[in-house]
């Protein structure tokens, strides 16, 4: 048998493991989610622990399971606060904004989180779409909540997402 020590290694592995087993038997793969939720609680707070939760919600969703928007509304204030931060740091080691608005070019930490978030928002979007709108409301700026909703509408009209690109999508 292969063991894998590294959690953030563990977690992504689960997390795949999850996106083939919900295929055929769906309490499987929700039963392996919670696995990696319980990994993801160990690991320790920032941007690796902030990748998995958005993978693991996103992953939730695609189960059809309300947990995957429990989480984002857990995950939307703390980017709210970095989005903040980083805003405060404009120019100092990247450029976030552009005439004060952010600028969705995925550079730095908090940009590359953002743009992850944006480009698999279809499977909050086939999720519950009524509830992936509200989740977008809560977004501070606005330039920010409306990415989302556009981010969301093209989400479904691209057409449901495919069950195997979500894996790697939000791979580091």
């Amino acid at each position: 048998p292969i063991f894998i020590r590294n959690v953030r290694e563990r977690v992504w592995a689960l997390l795949q493991l999850a996106t083939r087993l919900g295929i055929t038997d769906r309490k499987a793969a929700l039963t392996t989610l919670n696995q990696a939720s319980g990994l993801i609680d160990t690991m320790k707070p920032g941007k690796e622990q902030t990748e998995a939760l958005i993978a693991l919600a996103m992953m939730y969703c695609l189960e059809k399971s309300d947990r995957g928007f429990v989480i984002m509304e857990t995950v939307v204030p703390r980017l709210n606060d970095l989005v903040g931060s980083a805003a405060k740091l404009d120019g100092f080691d990247n450029r976030y904004l552009r005439d004060g608005e952010w600028n969705m070019t995925g550079e730095g930490g908090v940009g590359d989180l953002l743009t992850k978030l944006a480009k698999n928002a279809g499977y909050f979007a086939w999720c519950d779409f009524d509830r992936a709108v509200g989740l977008t409301a809560q977004f501070d700026r606005s330039e920010i909540r409306l990415m989302a909703q556009l981010k969301l509408a093209q989400g479904i009209l691209a057409g449901q997402p495919k069950r195997f690109s979500m894996a790697n999508s939000m791979l580091p």
